[in-house]
Order: C-alpha cells, then sequence, then structure tokens
C-alpha cells in the first residue's frame, strides 16, 4: 500500500509542476504580450506567396495601393486586463475594433470579437511578434508580423 500511495503522490507531483510549468509559460508570453504593437507592413508583403502572392499579382495599381494603405498604421493594443484595443485608418476613415484576448493553455494567442473567436500561432522574437492564423483559408495575408511601439 505504500508503494501505490508513494506512485500515486509522485504521479500528482509530475502533474501537478507540468500544469505549473504550462502556466509560468502562459503567464510571461502573456506579460511580453501587454503594450501597443503596430503592423510592420513590409515584412507583411515580403511574405506573401503562393496564391496570395498571385491574387496581389493580378490587382491594378489602384486596387494595390489600397491594399498597401490598408496595412498602414495597424496599431493593436493588448491591455492586461485581457482586452485589445485594433485601431488604424483607410482613406481618411477611422477603424477600431474592441474585443477579449488570452493565451491558451496550448501557447496559442485567441482573438474574441462579438461572439467570434480567431486562433494564432504566436511567436515572440526581442520587440517583435508573429502571428499565424490557424484554421485560416481565407484573406491574402497568412503571416502578421508586429513592432511593439510602447
Amino acid at each position: 500500500m505504500d508503494n501505490i500511495n508513494r506512485v500515486l503522490c509522485l504521479v500528482f507531483l509530475s502533474s501537478f509542476l507540468i500544469c505549473q510549468s504550462s502556466y509560468s509559460q502562459s503567464f510571461s508570453d502573456e506579460k511580453k504580450l501587454y503594450g501597443r504593437w503596430i503592423l510592420d507592413k513590409s515584412k507583411v508583403i515580403n511574405q506573401i506567396g503562393g496564391e496570395s502572392s498571385s491574387k496581389i499579382n493580378r490587382m491594378n495599381e489602384k486596387q494595390y495601393l489600397d491594399f498597401e494603405e490598408s496595412l498602414e498604421n495597424r496599431i493593436f493594443q493588448f491591455k492586461d486586463d485581457k482586452t485589445f484595443l485594433a485601431f488604424w485608418e483607410f482613406k481618411s476613415r477611422p477603424y477600431n475594433v474592441n474585443g477579449k484576448w488570452e493565451i491558451t493553455s496550448d501557447g496559442k494567442l485567441q482573438l474574441n470579437v462579438s461572439g467570434s473567436s480567431k486562433l494564432y500561432e504566436i511567436k515572440f522574437t526581442g520587440n517583435s511578434i508573429m502571428l499565424t492564423p490557424i484554421n485560416s483559408e481565407s484573406g491574402l495575408l497568412q503571416k502578421l508580423f508586429f513592432k511593439k511601439i510602447e
């Protein structure tokens, strides 16, 4: 009986340490995300390939300039209360989106806006992040790059 208790204790302790490690990493990633991030337009455009590249190559000059302009000045602010604000201007018209965010237990970024949810792989590199949409077949951008500004 003593051996069974020791084994159960070790299993419980191992499970606790694994969960604690996962929580610590998740909390660390959350803290890294706090602040204001601006879309790195040049990195986003340079990484476009495949079908998205073909679609862009078929754009006329005005469509391409509109596409480029739509990427200008996109700022995301991630707050420690798990809310975020995204804002930008396009054709002299301001846009903004409010929502909630979380880092999931498996290290993904989940954004929730008006009952809709989007999941991203997130990779931190210094003062930059790369977001890769998960299960997203639509849209021209398969990777989003941001630089921290605050």
